[in-house]
């Protein structure tokens, strides 16, 4: 029964133990899905500011400006992690690109192709996100592809910007990390208090019920 009582007085610890780690594992869920529409809304707003700025250069064919316009963004973009940034036509035809190797070609790569399919949705949307991983650097990327109006809703350039997830995604693993590493130390820490409950709790008493018995048998 002693026994069977410190038991219990260790599932309960560790029972509270579980509880609380799964109240800061869901607040600390709930905080990167936060962080990543602040992220998200910031990286929209971005896009379509830039869209806007560069319709006039779009109506006059200003090319060499555009591309400064990228080069700059990209440059300045650190704190959303911009990667790259690129001006195409509803061909696929790159205008502008951060990245020289594209630029003056037609992308044939599979973003590129989905956005050509999915043209349609600048009619309602306004724009066309897509998320993917960029297997040549290896960086989880969100891509945010918004229409250049030159005159009400005509379209004839896009504005794509791609902009790294891998800060997001490298911090959300070090917090798991830590929670994990901190969940383990817990249950070890448990495992001490029972084991030092056993000997300060049970054996006392032992000895205590022993003596009293020895007392009442003389």
């Amino acid at each position: 029964p002693r026994k069977s009582v410190v038991f219990k007085m260790t599932l309960v610890i560790l029972l509270l133990v579980l509880f609380f780690t799964l109240v800061n594992l869901y607040l600390i869920n709930r905080q990167f899905k936060e962080l990543s529409l602040s992220k998200k809304s910031d990286q929209i707003s971005l896009a379509k500011i830039t869209a806007t700025n560069l319709s006039e250069m779009a109506y006059d064919r200003d090319y060499s400006r555009m591309m400064d316009v990228l080069n700059n963004l990209k440059e300045e973009g650190s704190e959303h992690k911009l990667h790259y940034g690129l001006i195409m036509d509803d061909k696929g035809y790159a205008y502008a690109h951060t990245e020289d190797q594209y630029l003056g070609t037609f992308l044939k790569d599979p973003h590129t192709e989905n956005i050509l399919k999915n043209q349609n949705l600048f009619k309602k949307e306004k724009m066309f996100i897509q998320e993917f991983k960029d297997e040549l650097k290896n960086v989880q990327t969100r891509e945010i592809a918004v229409p250049i109006s030159i005159g009400g809703d005509i379209y004839i350039h896009t504005l794509r910007l791609g902009f790294s997830l891998k800060p997001t995604e490298d911090l959300k693993k070090q917090v798991w990390v830590q929670m994990v590493s901190i969940g383990l130390i817990t249950r070890l820490l448990v495992l001490l208090l029972y084991g030092y409950l056993r000997k300060s709790v049970i054996k006392p008493i032992t000895e205590l019920t022993r003596n009293a018995k020895d007392i009442q048998d003389e």
